[in-house]
């Protein structure tokens, strides 16, 4: 059986709206989406982005506006956006997301905003010590917690490497 997602609070129509490919999950009787929206502002010239995410039990109704939980601006002189969400849910409902963002500084590397079963998203925080990826990132999750991997490029090495960092209830990534 299928059914239909509204989601025109999600594609609203402003001026040259784009968005990633939405990340999907289902489990705990819930299934979360997570996506980036980037749209083009023509005055000042910039960019935003935005990670918007919502959740819905498996036969319940879609909220009517989706969470944003972290933002960014593009612009010549501050240069920074969102990539790659991914996400999980475990089997209690207890979500996940992760994603890059991409800055001229060192608050450049993967974050994670995390919902529990019957909560909301919290904001989105930097996974610590990492940095931007190359690649991903993907997360997973068990019933201990979550997973985030993804690649790292090297240039002092001129290898990449791959990073894991674990999440769980006494250790939060």
């Amino acid at each position: 059986e299928s059914s239909e997602l509204n989601v025109a609070p999600m594609f609203d129509g402003i001026f040259n709206t784009y968005a990633e490919a939405p990340a999907v999950a289902i489990g705990g009787g819930q299934v979360v989406i997570s996506r980036i929206r980037e749209h083009y502002i023509p005055q000042p010239y910039e960019t935003a982005y935005t990670l918007q995410q919502t959740a819905a039990t498996l036969d319940g109704a879609w909220p009517d506006n989706p969470t944003g939980v972290f933002s960014s601006y593009y612009t010549f002189a501050h240069q920074e956006d969102l990539r790659h969400p991914a996400l999980t849910i475990d089997a209690k409902g207890n979500a996940i997301s992760t994603f890059a963002y991409n800055a001229k500084t060192a608050d450049a590397g993967v974050y994670y905003s995390r919902k529990a079963a019957a909560g909301t998203w919290q904001y989105a925080t930097k996974i610590p010590n990492s940095t931007l990826p190359d690649n991903g990132p993907t997360v997973v999750a068990d019933g201990d917690g979550a997973m985030a991997v993804w690649a790292h490029y090297d240039t002092a090495a001129a290898k990449y490497s791959v990073v894991v960092s674990r999440y769980t209830k006494a250790k939060q990534f």
